[in-house]
């Protein structure tokens, strides 16, 4: 996985936001919707308003630069309203071009509503962006378009949406892994010590109330990543890797390859940092019945091999007990006719000494 860097700017220096362009590819690949006459609210004539993401909370981002190569940058919740409150200070509101582009600033473009997704608060983003799986902290932002050549293109589709510009500071971050391969289940609930131990509320026969669970999971791929996501592995569903401070950030998108209760399975997360699809990988018959021959195989080439070795064992045994019996004959042999000298010689000792 590309090195992760959390992107953050200082109130007392140039860093922050200035600018911000209509762009044929945002690099959150959050999309921009364009209110026209076809849309809700309508009135009579076209409102020219467009609506988009400014900064996308917690979503990763590709980025490739000279000093430290491929890497993936995000901005969190806190970092965004930083920006923001220093982009209204600077009354940048109004600073728009196209494709980043200094020599193509627009004229008669003006933002006029900026807001936070903020669920605790009842601020959600616009229905359309439903499936873009944006975060608490998101910046959304509107602008009126005048500027007929601009409104035209983005009409066309020849843009998709903003993308802001500014100078950061990087801070590298590192993700939560795991060298075990596993998927631990947990139930949150709200139980209370009494209830887990007698199964109420109180003695008295008064039913209790519905608890309310929420299970969430885990799973580790063989690269270690360690995902996290609520409810069912499905598709749609929002999956999560965590920070070293346990923080999360919606997965990059990528193939995980995860076991999962024994089962291999492959996980694809897109570039909103939802489940795409959800694969169980399964081992082919040939692949079986090869790994059969091959033990097959190996089987008989050890059996060989030992038949050999028994054989060779045998056969120096023989050798062994062949030289230790010709050993033994030559030294009978040598004993018997040294035997017989010894007795010649004294008869023949006896019959001179008897002349």
């Amino acid at each position: 996985m590309l090195p992760i860097y959390k992107l953050t700017i200082n109130d007392n220096d140039d860093t922050g936001v200035d600018y911000n362009a209509f762009v044929d590819t945002p690099a959150h690949l959050k999309a921009f919707i364009a209110f026209n006459e076809s849309m809700p609210y309508q009135f009579k004539e076209e409102q020219r308003i467009v609506t988009g993401v400014m900064m996308s909370a917690n979503t990763l981002i590709y980025r490739n630069s000279p000093d430290i190569g491929e890497h993936q940058v995000f901005f969190d919740s806190e970092t965004i309203k930083q920006i923001v409150l220093k982009f209204f200070k600077n009354s940048f509101g109004n600073n728009v071009n196209k494709m980043h582009n200094e020599n193509d600033k627009v004229k008669q473009t003006t933002m006029f509503e900026s807001y936070f997704i903020d669920s605790k608060r009842g601020i959600n983003a616009p229905i359309e962006f439903e499936k873009q799986n944006l975060q608490d902290g998101t910046w959304i932002a509107s602008y009126k378009v005048e500027d007929d050549k601009l409104w035209s293109e983005v009409k066309s589709g020849k843009f998709q949406g903003f993308s802001v510009e500014g100078i950061f500071d990087r801070i590298q971050v590192n993700l939560k892994t795991n060298n075990k391969q596993k998927m631990n289940k947990k139930e949150v609930s709200g139980k209370s010590l009494f209830e887990r131990v007698f199964g109420k509320t109180k003695f008295e026969d008064v039913p209790a109330t519905e608890e309310v669970v929420t299970s969430f999971a885990e799973i580790t791929s063989i690269d270690g990543t360690v995902l996290t996501y609520e409810g069912d592995l499905a598709i749609d569903t929002p999956i999560f890797v965590t920070d070293e401070n346990g923080e999360q950030l919606p997965a990059p998108n990528a193939d995980y390859q995860c076991e999962i209760d024994g089962v291999v399975t492959v996980v694809s997360v897109n570039e909103s940092g939802l489940i795409s699809n959800v694969e169980i990988v399964e081992i082919e018959e040939e692949m079986a019945s090869d790994k059969e021959a091959i033990l097959t195989e190996v089987s008989e080439v050890m059996k060989a091999t030992l038949e050999q070795t028994f054989k060779a064992i045998e056969e120096l045994k023989a050798e062994i007990k062949a030289i230790k019996g010709a050993k033994e004959s030559k030294f009978n042999n040598e004993a018997k006719v040294g035997a017989k000298t010894a007795v010649k010689m004294t008869a023949s000792e006896i019959l001179s000494l008897n002349k």
